[in-house]
C-alpha cells in the first residue's frame, strides 16, 4: 500500500467529507485528490523522476500537504525545511539532500524567501542547481502548476501517471525528516511509505475518532506535524486545521469554534495554554483524547485536564520512529501519566539494555530503551555509519534514551543519555532536578545544562522562568532544593529569567542556553 492509496480509497468512501481547513480555504476529500494528481502530472512534466528530492519551505498549510502528497505518489523523496531557518541551515540541507527542485511560500513573516534562495544557492555546493517555485496563500491551485506544464495531451498525461505510481513500492523513501542536531549535525532521517503508513495505521487504533478533527500547528519538518499529525489524521480519514503561526490564542479560538477532538501538548505548550485568558475548561469541552510528550509533565499541570472529560496520555516518539510508539494508558494515575512513557503499542517490543554490561538490565535498572518494530526508518542519509550505530545486532533500535521499566509495565524516561554528565564523580540527571523545580509555586518552567567547572569538572546550571507577577530569588531556589534532592545534584548557578529560548517544535532550546551561561564561581 502507498500514501496515494489513502487518498482513493477517501475518495470512494467520503468524497465531499472535508480534508484540509486552512483559514478560509476548505478542501473534500475530492478535491485534495484531484489537486494531488495535477500537482503530481506537473512535476512528471517538470522533469522530476522516481528517487529525485522536492524540498518545501513552508509553514503549515494546504500547499504544503499537497507538495508533499503528490511528491510521494510519482516515486519522489520530500524534504520539509522550516521558515525559520537562516542562510548557514538552508545551505547545509541544501548540500545534503541536493533537490531537484524547491518550493517555497513566500512571502511570509516579512522574508522574501526566493530572494533569499538566490543568494543562498550561488554559494551552494550542488552537482545540479535546483529550480526554486513560490507559492503562497492565494496562488497555490491547478493554474499555478498549469504555468510550467508542458502542454500535452490529457490522457498521455494520465496514462504516465498511472505507470508512474504503479512503479512506486512501498519500501521506497517517501519523506526525508532532518534530526535536530542538538548533538551535532542533523541527520536526514529516510521514512518509506510502509513505515509512515504502518506507524499511522497503529496509532489510529488507539486513538480511534478522535482523529476527526486536529490542528497542525507544528512545523512541517518534524515528525509532530508530518507523522502524529497529518498522517494520523489523514489514514483516519479526518479533517486537518493548519496554522500557519503558532498562537496560542488562536488555538484555544480554534477549540472552540471547531469543536476540535484531538490535541498533543508538551509542559511549554501547556503552560501557554494555562497562562492565556482565553483559556476556560469550556473551551476544551469537545476534545476527546489529549497527548502529552517530549519531556515530564508536572502533576499539577495534569490535574487541571483531568477534571474534563479528555482521556489523556502520555506518549513517546522519535523521528527515526516515524511516531508515537509506547504511550500509557487512558487516564492512568497522575503520577504515571506526568512521569512515564506509557508501555510499548501494538506491534513494538521494548526492552531496557545496560550498555556497560552489555547485558539486557535487570528489573529496575536503568538503562538504554530499546525498541524493535517492522516501521522502523530506513537509515540516514549520507550516514552508513551513524544508521549502523542506530542498530543492535539483533535488530533494535537505539533510542539514546536512559529508561527504567517499572513493575506495573510502564516505562520512566530518566534522560538523554547524552544529557547525562558527571560532578565531582557523580552522575547528574538534568530531567530529574528539572521536574523538582517544576514543582515550586514560582515556577514556569526549568532546564538545567551542564557547565564546565573548575573543581568538580562539570556541574549543573539552571535557567529558571518564574511564575509572572512573583519575586523570585536564586537564594530561595536554592534552600527549596538543599530539602528536596541531595547537595551535589544542586546547580552552583541559577538564572532567573524572563523567558526561555524554544525550539520550532515548542520544546526548549538547550543549545542557545548553553551558549547564555554565565562563567560559574569556583
Amino acid at each position: 500500500m502507498l500514501i496515494i492509496d489513502l487518498l482513493l480509497q477517501h475518495n470512494r468512501d467520503r468524497p465531499n467529507s472535508t480534508a484540509i481547513l486552512d483559514g478560509d480555504c476548505s478542501i473534500t476529500y475530492s478535491e485534495l485528490l484531484s489537486q494531488v494528481l495535477e500537482t503530481s502530472k506537473a512535476l512528471i512534466s517538470k522533469g522530476i523522476s522516481p528517487g529525485d528530492r522536492i524540498a518545501t519551505i513552508a509553514p503549515p498549510c494546504l500547499g504544503y500537504w499537497v507538495i508533499f502528497l503528490a511528491t510521494t505518489t510519482i516515486g519522489a523523496e520530500w524534504v520539509g525545511l522550516n521558515p525559520r531557518y537562516q542562510r548557514r541551515e538552508y545551505k547545509f540541507f541544501i548540500e545534503d539532500a541536493c533537490p531537484k527542485m524547491i518550493f517555497t511560500f513566500s512571502p511570509y513573516d516579512g522574508r522574501d524567501y526566493q530572494k533569499e534562495l538566490e543568494v543562498i544557492l550561488t554559494d551552494t555546493d550542488t552537482v545540479e542547481q535546483p529550480e526554486v517555485l513560490v507559492f503562497s496563500n492565494t496562488n497555490f491551485n491547478q493554474s499555478l502548476f498549469g504555468l510550467f506544464m508542458k502542454r500535452e495531451d490529457e490522457s498521455v498525461a494520465h496514462q504516465t501517471l498511472e505507470s508512474r505510481i504503479q512503479a512506486v513500492g512501498e519500501h521506497n523513501t517517501a519523506a526525508i525528516v532532518y534530526t535536530s542536531g542538538s548533538t551535532g549535525k542533523p541527520k536526514g532521517t529516510m521514512l518509506s511509505h510502509y513505515a509512515l503508513l504502518k506507524c499511522a495505521e497503529a496509532n489510529v487504533k488507539w486513538l480511534g475518532d478522535s482523529l476527526e478533527k486536529v490542528i497542525a500547528p507544528y512545523p512541517i519538518n518534524h515528525v509532530g506535524n508530518l507523522n502524529n499529525i497529518c498522517m494520523n489524521v489523514l489514514t483516519f480519514g479526518g479533517t486537518i486545521y493548519f496554522l500557519k503561526t503558532f498562537s496560542i490564542t488562536d488555538i484555544i479560538e480554534l477549540y472552540k469554534s471547531s469543536g476540535i477532538t484531538h490535541a498533543g501538548h508538551n509542559q511549554t505548550t501547556f503552560q501557554m495554554l494555562l497562562d492565556s485568558p482565553n483559556f476556560t475548561r469550556e473551551a476544551i469541552s469537545a476534545i476527546k483524547t489529549l497527548v502529552h510528550g517530549g519531556s515530564k509533565t508536572n502533576i499539577a499541570t495534569l490535574e487541571v485536564f483531568q477534571k474534563t472529560n479528555i482521556n489523556i496520555a502520555s506518549v513517546y516518539a522519535q523521528t527515526e520512529s516515524c511516531g508515537y510508539v509506547l504511550r500509557s494508558d487512558f487516564n492512568a494515575p497522575l503520577e504515571t501519566m506526568a512521569n512515564t512513557i506509557g508501555k510499548p503499542i501494538d506491534g513494538v517490543k521494548a526492552r531496557i539494555f545496560h550498555n556497560e554490561r552489555g547485558a539486557i538490565a535487570e528489573e529496575g535498572e536503568f538503562g538504554e530503551l530499546q525498541l524493535k518494530f517492522d516501521w522502523v526508518f530506513s537509515g540516514y542519509l549520507n550516514n552508513p555509519d551513524a544508521t549502523s550505530a542506530a542498530f543492535t545486532l539483533d535488530g533494535y533500535l537505539r533510542t539514546g534514551d536512559l529508561c527504567v521499566r517499572r513493575p506495573d509495565g510502564n516505562y520512566e524516561l530518566i534522560e538523554r543519555i547524552k544529557n547525562v554528565f558527571k560532578s565531582g564523580g557523580y552522575d547528574i540527571y538534568p530531567a530529574e532536578i528539572e521536574q523538582v523545580l517544576h514543582e515550586h509555586p514560582k515556577v514556569r518552567l526549568a532546564v538545567i545544562i551542564e557547565v564546565n567547572h573548575q573543581k568538580f569538572g562539570s556541574c549543573g546550571y539552571a535557567f529558571v522562568q518564574q511564575v509572572s507577577g512573583v519575586d523570585l530569588q536564586e537564594s530561595e531556589l536554592i534552600s527549596y532544593l538543599r530539602k528536596e534532592i541531595s547537595g551535589y545534584k544542586i546547580p552552583k548557578h541559577i538564572d532567573i529569567v524572563d523567558d526561555l529560548p524554544l525550539l520550532p517544535s515548542k520544546k526548549i532550546d538547550r543549545q542557545s542556553l548553553k551558549n547564555l551561561a554565565k562563567v560559574v564561581p569556583k
